[in-house]
């Protein structure tokens, strides 16, 4: 009787793996996965460096918060708009996923003391 449970078990674990490994399922977690990621690090870019946005560039790579991303279908990180105040993110895969990551809002007071330093003006324009 353990046996046959065992197998039964073993089947279905194999069944879930494959599932998994599906187009349709691992494309979209693939790419929420960079979303958070991102949005993290657009968190610790922003608070360590008080400004209020950066660029892709800022945050990935060798020496900085995050490794190169996994692009799992061609989708492009390098449109996003990467700031404190942006309420959402939408990226678009050649596989015809289209996801929106909705942001963590951020104390509008913070953003409000951030614009009076006085390196917001050398700071690039978020996401160009």
């Amino acid at each position: 009787m353990i046996t046959y449970l065992r197998k039964i078990i073993d089947g279905l674990d194999s069944r879930l793996k494959s599932i998994e490994e599906m187009p349709e399922i691992k494309i979209p977690r693939g790419i929420k996965a960079n979303l958070r990621m991102l949005e993290q690090a657009v968190g610790v870019y922003c608070l360590e460096n008080k400004v209020l946005g950066c660029h892709l560039a800022d945050l990935v790579g060798p020496g900085k918060l995050l490794k190169p991303l996994t692009i799992f279908d061609g989708e492009s990180y390098e449109n996003l708009r990467l700031a404190l105040d942006e309420p959402q993110w939408k990226i678009e895969s050649k596989y015809g996923f289209s996801l929106i990551h909705r942001l963590h809002a951020v104390d509008p007071k913070l953003i409000e003391g951030f614009k009076k330093w006085p390196n917001q003006a050398a700071q690039p324009t978020p996401g160009s």
